[in-house]
């Protein structure tokens, strides 16, 4: 029973903290939207990466297929004949 009563306490602990985790990044959350300037400047940040990520994809996309040769594809091959 001992061992039991010590299980429950440290997965309540555990929820608790979870609880208290997930309510204050809600609160951080509620609290950037409060402030108009921080969102703008949240939005500004977020386009900017956003931004970067497209040309840097743009830039994979170019070098492979600048550096894939064009190998024509073989002709299916037809299944053997029993």
């Amino acid at each position: 029973m001992d061992r039991l009563t010590a299980e429950v306490r440290r997965n309540t602990s555990v929820d608790d903290s979870i609880i208290t985790l997930v309510q204050g990044i809600a609160q951080r959350l509620r609290d950037m939207t409060d402030s108009a300037t921080e969102l703008t400047a949240l939005k500004a940040q977020a386009s900017a990466l956003a931004d970067e990520l497209e040309q840097s994809s743009d830039r994979q996309a170019q070098a492979v297929q600048e550096n894939t040769e064009n190998v024509p594809t073989p002709p299916p091959s037809e299944p053997p004949t029993t």
